[in-house]
This record gives C-alpha cells, structure tokens and sequence, in this order.
C-alpha cells in the first residue's frame, strides 16, 4: 500500500510541479513530463504546454480518415519562444506550413523545463494543411524531445496520442 501511495505521490509531483500562468477549465496530462491546459471561445482556442525536459514540444490533430496531421512544434530557449505551424503525411519529417496560423502568447524556461502559450483558430480556413477544431472528441498526438530544442530531432519514445474533448457546444465562451 506504501509503494502504490508512494508512486502515485510521485506522478502528481512529476505532472503538476509548475502552476499554469493563468486559469484555465480543461487540463490534460499526456505523459509524465508534458501536460496541457486550455480554453477557448467561439472562435479561437488557447493551449499551454507544460514541458519538464529542454527540448522541443509537438502537439496536433489528426483526423481518424487519413494519416495526415495538423501540427504545431514549439520550443523555448533562453526564455525565447520559436513556434511554427506544420503538417506531417505519414513516417517522415513534419512540413512547415505555408500559412501560419499559430500566435505564440507567451514563452518561458528554467530548469524545471519550459512553458508555451499559443492561440490558434478553431477553424483556420486552410483547408490544404490545417484540421479544424469541432466540439467533441478530437485525436490529439503529441510528441517532444529532451535534448537540444533548436533541432527537430526524432522524438524517439516520447509520443503518443489521445482521445480529448477540446471543445463542448454548451461551454461559455471564455478568454482568446
């Protein structure tokens, strides 16, 4: 019984060691040293990721009709926050988008690991490489690195992704 409190204890300590910069209604944990928070309006949805490791930080949508995806890589050095907007096709590279459409809010690191705010569109209306947002589940994948962020390294083991409900149709509209 120890051990099982003692594990668990240690999970809440690796997932929740650094408070969100604001308040936020929905929060995820993707693995033990990256978890998100959001909210979103009628328009716009804006993400936190919380890294605690030094590398870069990958998070997308995927639709489940196809293997393309529709991601965002950031990563943040020297409290300098880089952020762009890719598309990926299968077991290769990601593709920086010709458009945009990712704002980057705020950015942060120290040796606890690093900090992203963005805000993005729900629908960005690129229909060539962006997935929009639609209230109920979307297939979120996420992936990072621990090691030098300013090269988009293979991610190796630390990926995944999940089913999470980024949006509800009865949720008050809140913040950009």
């Amino acid at each position: 019984m120890k051990t099982v409190l003692c594990f668990v204890a240690m999970c809440v300590a690796l997932t929740a060691s650094r408070d969100p910069t604001e308040t936020y209604p929905r929060t995820a944990v993707l693995d033990s040293k990256l978890q998100i928070f959001w909210k979103f309006n009628a328009t716009h949805i804006t993400i936190e990721t919380h890294l605690s490791a030094g590398g870069w930080t990958g998070l997308g949508l995927t639709s489940n009709a196809s293997e393309s995806s529709d991601v965002i890589i950031g990563y943040v050095e020297h409290n300098k926050g880089v952020i762009a907007d890719y598309h990926y096709a299968g077991h290769q590279p990601p593709t920086k988008d010709a458009s945009q459409d990712v704002t980057l809010v705020y950015a942060h690191s120290d040796n606890e690991g690093s900090v992203m705010v963005f805000v993005r569109a729900l629908d960005t209306g690129d229909i060539q490489d962006d997935i929009a947002i639609h209230p109920g589940i979307n297939h979120v994948i996420w992936a990072y690195t621990e090691i030098d962020p300013t090269n988009l390294a293979y991610h190796d083991v630390h990926r995944g992704g999940a089913d999470i409900k980024l949006l509800d149709k009865c949720q008050p509209s809140v913040g950009k």
